[in-house]
């Protein structure tokens, strides 16, 4: 198993509290692809594996379930990036963070932190309070949850940039829809 897979093994017997975390990749083009992931291991502060990546990481999406974490992804389409960018990233984020029915105490996005008018929006659209909303500048490099849902999100991207569409569909019962897309 790769250096990955060996970190994240140690996920379980470090576990904390309950969180999702938030990560995206091609940020600025089209598609962004939005991943959540939701488990009990965000606050320890060391990197989960090194920036060397491939579309491989992919085949710990099972792996990651049965440790307890789940995911959901969203596809954000250049349609919805042309007028309204920062909105539409922020009812992205927003579905993910409602998608899961399950309680948590925190949700942790990678990024610089926004405007305020943002987090307000996030907690108006997700229904969250505002102080459970944290944006944290290079998260996934301190942050194994962020760390997992950066892999996750990278690996989408690059499924999509090789037209692995096939690929992308087998985890259609993962995915969330922007409103009318």
């Amino acid at each position: 198993m790769g250096r990955f897979t060996r970190n994240l093994k140690s996920i379980k017997v470090s576990s904390r509290e309950n969180c999702i975390g938030i990560d995206w990749s091609n940020n600025g083009k089209f598609p962004e692809f939005f991943v959540a992931v939701y488990g009990n291991y965000i606050f320890t502060e060391k990197s989960c594996h090194s920036k060397k990546r491939t579309h491989n990481n992919l085949y710990l999406l099972n792996y990651l379930q049965e440790l307890g974490f789940d995911y959901k992804f969203l596809t954000l389409e250049e349609i919805y990036l042309r007028d309204k960018a920062n909105e539409s990233r922020e009812i992205a984020i927003s579905l993910l963070i409602k998608s899961f029915d399950r309680s948590f105490s925190k949700v942790i996005i990678d990024g610089n932190p926004p405007l305020q008018s943002s987090i307000d929006n996030i907690s108006n659209y997700s229904g969250i309070e505002k102080s459970r909303i944290i944006f944290e500048k290079d998260g996934d490099r301190r942050f194994p949850l962020l760390n997992i849902a950066d892999t996750i999100a990278y690996g989408f991207l690059k499924a999509h940039r090789h037209k692995r569409e096939n690929f992308l569909n087998s985890y259609e019962r993962k995915r969330i829809y922007f409103p009318n897309s």
